[in-house]
């Protein structure tokens, strides 16, 4: 039972990170006519840090909703 709360947890974790801080605002930079920059600098290296710290900070609380929390974020 615990293993399918923890799978339930997870899948829900990855389909909310992905429909609302990816798929959303990439619909939206591609209808506002946003495009890409054309190299990578300081400022774009920055906020990859930045993202990238915050994607370890949320797999975390993932994993300790699924194994603490015994699967389950809502209380």
């Amino acid at each position: 039972m615990m293993l399918f709360a923890s799978l339930r947890t997870l899948v829900y974790s990855v389909l909310f990170i992905a429909v609302v801080l990816v798929f959303f605002p990439a619909r939206v930079f591609a209808w506002s006519g946003l495009v890409r920059p054309d190299h990578v600098g300081a400022v774009q290296l920055a906020g990859l840090a930045l993202g990238g710290t915050g994607a370890l900070l949320a797999a975390w609380c993932i994993f300790s909703f699924a194994l603490v929390g015994r699967g389950t974020p809502a209380p």
